[in-house]
């Protein structure tokens, strides 16, 4: 039985932990998330979830990222992205739930970027509710962060919701049925006023 030398066994060890980290973490979980209309507070709830899923809201897409969005990841991550974009091109605004992205290093924040400047090329945005310090730090020091806004970042959902409600199409607001929000109410009820003064 062949032995092989200490030195090349440590290589090839090193080179099997380093091919399993990279394909445990180059693939993060997308998760869709929707306001639970049975739940009173509306918690946002995956769509796997559901016996039977809720309709979104047709204008803000709501994703929980769980994993690293590093360069060994983002050709899977902006690959998810641009199917997101394509199955749902109504849905122009993105907020995405950074809780869980536990790392983001340049290639991920250029990755980032090229998102939010691609749905703002369409009339949207990209927002991240509670990202991490070391994330906020590093989009700080590649000048993302400035470069997005930090009106873009949200510690709060029902903040964020409130003010991405704000930067929705009101006229498709007036018309939708779906009411996915509690702040989707005064949209009916505006039109609801204008409706009967106008009688």
């Amino acid at each position: 039985m062949a032995v092989l030398p200490f030195h090349i066994a440590i290589m090839l060890g090193a080179g099997m932990s380093l091919a399993a980290y990279l394909q445990r973490t180059s693939r993060p979980h997308f998760r869709i998330l929707t306001p639970d209309p049975s739940d009173a507070s509306r918690r946002f709830t995956p769509l796997d979830e559901f016996e039977q899923a809720p309709a979104e809201c047709p204008q803000l897409k709501m994703l929980r990222i769980e994993g690293a969005t590093y360069y060994g990841a983002t050709q899977f991550v902006g690959d998810k992205l641009h199917q997101l974009r394509l199955r749902s091109p109504d849905q122009k605004h993105l907020l995405v739930m950074a809780r869980s992205m536990n790392f983001v290093d340049l290639a991920g924040a250029e990755l980032w970027r090229q998102e939010a400047a691609r749905r703002r090329a369409i009339g949207g945005d990209i927002y991240f509710h509670r990202p991490r310090a070391p994330v906020l730090e590093l989009w700080t020091r590649t000048g993302f962060l400035k470069w997005m806004g930090a009106d873009h970042i949200f510690y709060s959902k029902t903040q964020a919701i409130s003010k991405i409600y704000q930067r929705l199409d009101p006229k498709i607001c007036e018309t939708c049925k779906i009411r996915a929000f509690m702040e989707c109410g005064s949209a009916h009820l505006s039109q609801e006023v204008a409706a009967n003064a106008g009688s």
